[in-house]
């Protein structure tokens, strides 16, 4: 007995038969490749920035010990300045193609919870580029009287060290220019800042700057109990270029604040050589210029002021995005003398 009529039913049987079979390894073999996709992307770990630390006078890798070299940029947009958010992330995005390992933003008890979710998104993208994250407290220079603001500090910091407690590319300030404040005073504001920041990790590291605008430390004996600090240093010699002619006409490499320090690493915060006005001047230039040659020489980490746009020559682009004069250089000593790459 046959079960088909003619052999043409059989060779379409058969056909139909292989057609099923060919069909079935696809999807056995597509859905095997699907689900392997899913456990390698499960299984494969985000790699992070490495952990920092503290040896002596030098900034290290927790893992392999070595020695690490921070260079980059600050900026106010998430202090005081404000601007649109697109023309922001995209002069960091110009900064970052520069070889930045390191970005020092200002925050301020004034505002820092209407920036929280601007704030949370430079946490979740600094992370992501494998670029350090620097948060400083910062009070408005032109408030005679700060210590209203610097009283909430240790409170605002305290909020965004548990807030970030997993993330381990943080690192936290004191105060960006601590003014109208003693040493001694100074002091107990460190202890109470540094308590809130290593309450959730133990092993952030703190940046302190001086007193008197940020280059003057009293005596840096008093910091040796606290661990893992950087000192920051912001320098600025003259208020204008006649003023800083004079100095250039007599300086020495060993004239800069920092180089009495051998005690801590060393984070040049800010620099230029005028503070008040002749910003972009031959002579600011000229200083400038003398500050990088001094960080590459030994190896010193820095941040540039600053990011921000409309503040003329101070800033290292203008509004347009065009680089101004301190902008060419600081692209230049990172392109020619890069920081640690990660």
């Amino acid at each position: 007995m046959f079960l088909f009529k003619n052999k043409q039913a059989i060779v379409l049987f058969f056909i139909n038969i292989f057609l099923l079979f060919l069909i079935a390894i696809f999807y056995f073999y597509f859905f095997k490749a699907f689900e392997d996709k899913k456990v390698i992307k499960k299984n494969v770990k985000k790699e992070l920035l490495p952990s920092l630390f503290v040896d002596k006078n030098k900034i290290k890798e927790e893992k392999t010990k070595k020695e690490v070299v921070l260079k980059g940029v600050t900026t106010q947009f998430f202090g005081y300045n404000s601007y649109d958010e697109k023309t922001f992330w995209k002069r960091y995005e110009m900064v970052k193609k520069w070889g930045i390992n390191l970005i020092g933003a200002f925050i301020t008890p004034i505002n820092y919870k209407e920036k929280l979710v601007l704030i949370d998104k430079l946490v979740d993208k600094t992370e992501e580029d494998k670029i350090y994250l620097y948060l400083t407290p910062t009070v408005d220079g032109k408030i005679n009287n700060p210590t209203v603001y610097v009283n909430e500090f240790p409170k605002m910091i305290g909020f965004l060290a548990k807030r970030y407690k997993d993330k381990k590319h943080i690192l936290y300030g004191i105060w960006a220019e601590p003014h109208d404040i003693s040493w001694q005073e100074y002091l107990k504001l460190i202890q109470s800042i540094n308590i809130e920041i290593k309450k959730y990790n133990p092993k952030t590291i703190t940046i302190i700057n001086g007193i008197d605008w940020g280059s003057n430390f009293d005596n840096l004996k008093d910091l040796i109990s606290i661990k893992n600090i950087i000192l920051s240093y912001h320098f600025y010699p003259a208020n204008d270029k006649k003023s800083l002619l004079k100095i250039l006409n007599n300086f020495e490499n060993n004239s800069f604040p920092w180089q009495k320090n051998n005690m801590f690493p060393i984070l040049i915060g800010e620099f230029g050589g005028v503070w008040e006005k002749d910003f972009g001047s031959e002579e600011d230039i000229t200083f400038i210029k003398k500050v990088l040659e001094n960080i590459n020489k030994n190896k010193f980490s820095y941040t540039a002021y600053t990011l921000d746009p409309y503040e003329g020559e101070l800033s290292l682009m203008d509004e347009n995005f065009n680089l101004t004069k301190k902008g060419e250089i600081i692209k230049n000593d990172l392109l020619n003398f890069p920081p640690t790459q990660f």
